[in-house]
């Protein structure tokens, strides 16, 4: 009966490892890049990129954020709101548009006629 729960163990094992592979794989074919130097080896394994947030791949093959990180969302500066059309200039420019459409019709009348 040992026996069996030991190969179970072991199968157990080989399929994590399998998975944790595989996802590397998939991580630095996105541009990840496997951080010899992280600070908790026992933590699991820390990708980094260049623009992306930084990942730690446990050995099960789950992937986190490492604690501390902020997400992509509280990476936005916090003093630029999205940008939203500002009337008083479009109305400006249209005006604008207008007039000089109507001098242009009028010097070509004045030319023509």
């Amino acid at each position: 009966m040992s026996e069996a729960k030991i190969v179970r163990a072991a199968d157990g094992n080989r399929q994590d490892s399998e998975s944790k592979h595989s996802v590397a794989r998939e991580l630095e074919r996105h541009g990840y890049v496997a951080d010899s130097y992280s600070a908790e080896p026992s933590a699991g394994a820390l990708f980094r990129h260049a623009v992306a947030p930084s990942l730690i791949l446990h050995d099960d093959g789950r992937i986190e954020l490492p604690s501390g990180q902020r997400t992509s969302q509280a990476l936005l500066p916090a003093g630029a709101p999205p940008t939203r059309i500002r009337w008083s200039r479009t109305l400006l420019f249209f005006a604008l548009l207008c007039a000089t459409i109507f001098l242009g019709l009028i010097v070509t009348a004045l030319i023509v006629g």
